[in-house]
């Protein structure tokens, strides 16, 4: 049974329990001994076969016929045995994904893994269906896929084993492996690296050190939250690879936002595929589906995105809101930021992940695919949220969303900081908002608070916030209902952490709730004890943890809704304010 410890997204870390061995994941197979020799029927299946597909016969008859692999550490070379089960291999050769439902083993993999090399598409689709079908506390193994190369695409696909056959089968046709792909070795003229092995001219040792330093890599992008940018980053490297991410990307979406976290690491949007990160069509796609404007603000003002965040910390938007007071009616106005790879940024959503926590290059170009977004997400917004009126202050993006737009009022000479764009801002929010009526300051937060609720929590979630005022310093709010403190706005996970009594709020809204059974948590809530979860809850929100209608403790998701459910083990919710059992049950 493997544990789950940490995860990003698809990929885990955690213990594959098997027999009287615990196994950290992902790990590495190897067949025989931790030599980085080929074993001598490697060689003899490749002088008499030939090809990759012949070894992934032979490989996935020594394994089902119970001679067990040697898992090692990716810290170290040790071995460690893993015995078959009941006499049984200890991984089960599935012909399909779907056949993973009747195996009894803790590992699966599927036979003539290779194949998928033809078929990158497929092999996104297959591997999705594989985790539904295996569920979560068992080890997805590829046999003879992995290289230095693409061992993070592996691990970011669900991944938890894979082996080092691959290399030594390219030891044996002379491939030198490095994290840019392969060279024949009789190509180089001089060994592009300093690792012992190289010294010696040792090519098996070489690329058996590249894959144990790659699943090093991989164990802690996965703890820092960065293995999709590590992905990106190898990408250049196979065709194979960019087919295989794009479709998980395009047609897996769903699935790779089930577990997806809503906070998060800094996300390094580099390159075109970032633009189809889960965590940011969710964003654009909350923003379309959840969002509601603050309806005494009639005036939208559309501004660049700033370097430094959250945007209100930024130079220029200081700037800008000195601006935009001296117009007479500040509340009347409604800032949106234009930015890529996000498309549009409500103000008051900026600290909503990843609005705080992105990087872009900013050349002042905007490429195609950027300029998508806008092409796509504004007219939505402005067909679902009416204005009176549309002011543009953009610099280089300005000429493609001033297009998207009939009858925009454009204030910036394509330079928004320079003083004679900010008079002319300043002068065309006075003539705008000069005669609608004054709006408070308390009007607009009320209004600001309900549209982060929505997007955070849902549809309906505005309700939580009703008449409830704040005290303190933005970004560190706290929300309070007659005397009673519901919610706080955290600066740095930028979301609203829930008290008891907001749990019990929500709770009555029929929004992020995780079902268990008749206990009270004296601690954190484990998968055991679940017995259902809201199908919108995700990792890293607010989860109430209740029993009926009883709340009985608040915390923050650690597992999406269906790991939660189909698990036995692992924290499921990390519990923050619990209740105390009533005098009677504790007895």
């Amino acid at each position: 049974m493997l544990e789950v410890t940490e995860r990003s997204g698809l990929a885990r870390r955690g213990i594959l329990h098997t027999a009287d061995v615990e196994v950290s994941t992902p790990a590495i197979l190897l067949l025989g001994d931790a030599s980085s020799t080929p074993e001598p029927w490697l060689r003899e299946v490749l002088d008499k076969e030939g090809g990759l597909g012949a070894l992934s016969s032979r490989v996935a008859s020594i394994l089902e016929n119970g001679n067990p692999p040697s898992l090692s550490r990716p810290l170290s070379l040790d071995a460690l045995e893993m015995p078959p089960p009941e006499g049984q291999g200890p991984v089960a050769f599935l012909p399909d994904p779907k056949a993973a439902v009747k195996a009894k083993q803790d590992v699966l993999a599927l036979q003539n893994t290779v194949e998928f090399l033809r078929y990158p598409r497929r092999f996104a689709t297959t591997m999705s269906v594989l985790r539904q079908e295996a569920g979560y506390q068992r080890a997805i193994y590829t046999p003879l896929l992995a290289t230095p190369a693409n061992l993070p695409l592996l691990v970011h696909l669900g991944v938890d084993l894979a082996d080092t056959l691959r290399v030594q089968y390219d030891t044996v046709k002379g491939r030198f492996h490095s994290l840019d792909g392969t060279l024949p070795v009789e190509s180089l003229e001089e060994w592009p690296c300093f690792c012992p092995a190289c010294e010696r001219k040792d090519l098996g040792e070489h690329n058996l050190r590249q894959m144990l330093g790659e699943i090093r890599r991989v164990r802690l992008a996965i703890r820092g939250g960065w293995l999709r940018e590590l992905v990106e980053r190898r990408l250049a490297n196979d065709p194979w690879m960019t087919a295989t991410l794009r479709e998980l990307d395009l047609r897996q979406y769903p699935w790779q936002e089930l577990h997806a976290p809503v906070t998060g690491a800094l996300l390094k949007a580099y390159s075109p595929v970032s633009l189809h990160r889960p965590e940011v069509k969710r964003f654009r796609r909350r923003v379309s589906e959840r969002y509601r404007r603050p309806p005494s603000a009639p005036v939208l003002l559309l501004l660049p995105c700033s370097a430094r965040k959250p945007y209100s910390t930024s130079r220029s938007h200081r700037l800008f809101r000195k601006a935009i007071r001296s117009g007479g009616n500040p509340w009347a106005v409604h800032v949106v930021v234009v930015t890529s790879p996000l498309g549009l940024v409500p103000l008051e959503l900026q600290l909503a992940y990843p609005a705080q926590h992105y990087d872009v290059p900013v050349t002042g170009d905007w490429s195609r695919e950027e300029a998508g977004i806008l092409e796509e997400d504004l007219p939505v917004f402005l067909a679902r949220h009416r204005y009176e009126a549309v002011v543009s202050h953009l610099g280089a993006e300005g000429e493609l969303v001033n297009g998207l737009i009939d009858g925009v009022l454009d204030t910036s000479d394509g330079t928004p900081r320079s003083p004679e764009s900010l008079d002319r801002l300043e002068a065309t929010l006075r003539e705008l908002t000069s005669d609608l009526p004054q709006v408070s300051p308390g009007q607009r937060r009320a209004e600001e608070l309900a549209a982060m609720a929505a997007f955070q929590f849902g549809s309906g979630a505005e309700a939580l916030v009703a008449g409830c005022t704040t005290r303190g310093r933005y970004p560190y709010w706290r929300l309070l209902r007659g005397g009673t403190q519901l919610a706080a706005l955290t600066g740095e996970r930028g979301m609203m952490a829930l008290t008891l009594e907001g749990a019990r709020a929500l709770s009555s809204l029929n929004l992020g709730w995780v079902e268990i059974d008749d206990f009270y948590p004296e601690g954190n809530v484990f998968a055991v004890g679940v017995e259902a979860a809201h199908e919108d809850l995700r990792i890293g929100d607010e989860a109430v943890v209740r029993y009926g209608d009883e709340v009985r403790a608040i915390g923050v998701a650690r597992m999406s809704p269906l790991e939660m459910t189909a698990s036995s083990r692992g924290e499921a919710i990390h519990v923050r304010h619990k209740v105390r059992p009533p005098a009677s049950s504790a007895a």
